[in-house]
């Protein structure tokens, strides 16, 4: 299932690997105004767990969606993400790992509970 968070998402990430780009000033500027409008999706999304829109930024490799995401999101829903599993069984903290993303957990859990600290943890010990 996608929301308008995830589709939007998907534009972003399909901005970015387009081959036919006119320039990359045409590049930014398209991406400049996906951003935007992503920002409006976020500032009106009232569960940002809802299959969890964080999961695919991670996976698409936009930085600056996950920031984003994280700095909007609630401790229950980023935990809820946390524990999300994807197709192939993994975490948000696996594709984070694999993808040279380490910062997304690092940056999930600053300042974070407990809660969170301890299941980031226990998913570092699985490993």
């Amino acid at each position: 299932m996608q929301t308008l968070l995830h589709v939007s998402l998907q534009s972003l990430f399909q901005t970015l690997n387009s081959p036919g780009a006119p320039s990359v000033e045409a590049v930014r500027e398209k991406f400049e105004r996906q951003t935007k409008v992503l920002e409006l999706l976020l500032d009106a999304a009232p569960d940002l767990a809802r299959w969890c829109p964080v999961v695919d930024a991670v996976h698409y490799r936009l930085r600056e969606a996950v920031g984003m995401l994280l700095d909007r999101m609630s401790e229950a829903e980023l935990v809820d993400c946390l524990q999300e599993l994807d197709s192939y069984g993994q975490t948000v903290l696996h594709a984070a790992s694999n993808y040279a993303a380490s910062g997304l957990a690092r940056r999930a859990v600053r300042g974070g509970s407990a809660e969170v600290m301890q299941y980031v943890g226990a998913q570092i010990d699985a490993v």
